[in-house]
């Protein structure tokens, strides 16, 4: 499913139901609204084998995690698909490497230089595709196969000193069916690049098809992700992100309280990244009566959920001032929308619950934020940590200890692979980033969700209350 966080979300809500005319004009006006002078100035193209350039900041803060606690998983970005069809395995294999030949940020390493983290990306990073063909098996042994498969590559620690970034397997169940899972480490993707991998990866596929042993033939990008990371640090060392940083400090205040949600197990001394998720889903008359609800207080679904996120927290909490991560596309470049990278930039939004707070006003004051959040999105969460002066927990994510996000099922991440039907499945969780993480989907009119959780910190049972409100 394509799962792209706001606010390009937002935008596709548009052609789900149609929302308050002013309200899309003015979310619209927001969305493309970009420096033009920026804009004008465009990308430099840096990257190139055996260049060192910087790591963008969201980079940088994964891979300190991952030097942190080498055996990470949380931060794995698996996809999981059964095809039914005649597959070429072959042809699977050239596509795979294809991408990585096109998309630079898949052959890049990092590594550390006189103490600073760096990317460099490889003129060539061969890929092996797994494969195990159980056709001879009992359909029941294959389908453990199978999901075998699947474990050990979605738990796959990736060694972020060599490329590529991603790990895949497929398992041929039967002549005609088969199971392909795919991983690939944050640092160098995110859910925006999930539609961009389908395609090329598609198309990729139907050139090593066509073309027997020779390799799909690709125009280059103009730029690569490691020339937007270089961009992004040469704009913060030239105050960039000055007006945005103003904003957002004075959003958040002097200090943001830490969110003390009750939890079933005792809290450590050091942050753990365990974790599972809860899947649930909302039934078509509630659905509908939310979409409604939404209009008539002119919110987009974002932020009617939003809303619904932070009363839900107060009340479990029983506290009305904490904070919340939220994921954005972070793609205003018009450079980014075509490359596959981990472009995704976290906002934190500050919860003031007031006691015998209207869910009226409420959502008024959660549609205010995300309007001016959405006209200060550039500001990378880094820059905005290494300004703020709370006191550091080791326990605890800094500035906020939940996240949320809410993204449009558009169908561009369907795997399309010429001569064969792939269907989603879903992916075991590989571990928390945060405390909680609430994602929301929305499905032809339909919302669907997943809560991420901390084993440390609550039982599954805990975390089935909090699905059920």
């Amino acid at each position: 499913m394509a799962r792209r966080p706001w606010p390009r979300a937002e935008r596709s809500f548009k052609d789900v139901d149609d929302m308050n005319d002013l309200n899309q004009d003015l979310l619209a006006a927001l969305l493309d609204s970009e420096d033009d002078e920026l804009i004008a100035e465009g990308i430099p193209a840096l990257a190139a084998p055996g260049v060192a350039l910087p790591l963008s900041f969201s980079q940088q803060q994964l891979w300190f995690l991952q030097q942190y606690e080498p055996g990470l998983t949380a931060y794995n970005l698996p996809r999981v698909f059964r095809l039914r069809g005649a597959l070429d395995v072959g042809a699977l294999q050239q596509a795979f490497q294809a991408l990585i030949d096109r998309h630079a940020v898949l052959r890049t390493r990092y590594e550390s230089r006189d103490g600073v983290a760096v990317q460099c990306v490889l003129a060539s990073a061969p890929f092996v595709l797994g494969h195990e063909d159980c056709r001879h098996l009992p359909a029941r042994e294959g389908q453990a196969r199978a999901a075998e498969a699947v474990d050990r590559t979605v738990s796959h620690v990736f060694d972020l000193g060599t490329a590529p970034p991603l790990v895949a397997r497929v398992v041929t169940v039967s002549a005609d069916e088969h199971v392909l899972a795919v991983c690939l480490h944050h640092i160098a993707s995110d859910a925006w690049s999930n539609p961009l991998i389908a395609r090329d990866l598609a198309e990729a596929y139907r050139l090593a098809l066509s073309a027997g042993d020779g390799p799909p033939q690709w125009p280059a990008l103009p730029v690569q992700y490691a020339d937007y990371a270089a961009w992004q640090r040469a704009r913060a060392d030239e105050g960039g992100f000055q007006r945005e940083l103003a904003y957002w400090n004075a959003h958040l205040g002097a200090e943001v309280p830490t969110l003390n949600l009750p939890t079933d197990l005792p809290r450590g001394t050091q942050r753990r990244f365990e974790g599972a998720a809860a899947l649930f889903e909302v039934d078509a008359q509630l659905s509908a009566d939310l979409v409604g609800l939404g209009r008539a207080l002119q919110c987009t679904p974002f932020m009617l959920m939003l809303a619904a996120w932070q009363a839900l927290l107060s009340r479990q909490a029983g506290q009305g001032d904490f904070a919340i991560g939220v994921a954005h596309a972070g793609r205003h470049r018009p450079e980014a929308r075509a490359l596959v990278g981990f472009f995704i930039n976290t906002q934190v939004f500050r919860a003031r619950v007031a006691p015998g707070m209207s869910w009226r006003a409420l959502c008024r004051q959660v549609r205010e934020n995300t309007l001016a959040a959405m006209d200060h999105a550039d500001l990378p969460f880094e820059v905005l940590l290494d300004s703020r002066t709370e006191r550091r927990d080791p326990a605890r994510s800094p500035l906020f200890q939940v996240m949320f996000g809410l993204q449009v099922d558009d169908g561009q991440t369907t795997l399309a692979l010429e001569g064969l039907q792939a269907d989603a499945l879903d992916a075991p969780a590989t571990g928390a980033k945060f405390e909680l993480s609430l994602d929301i989907t929305l499905t032809g009119g339909l919302l669907q969700g997943r809560l991420e959780y901390a084993t440390a910190l609550f039982t599954p049972t805990t975390a089935q209350r909090l699905v059920e409100g």
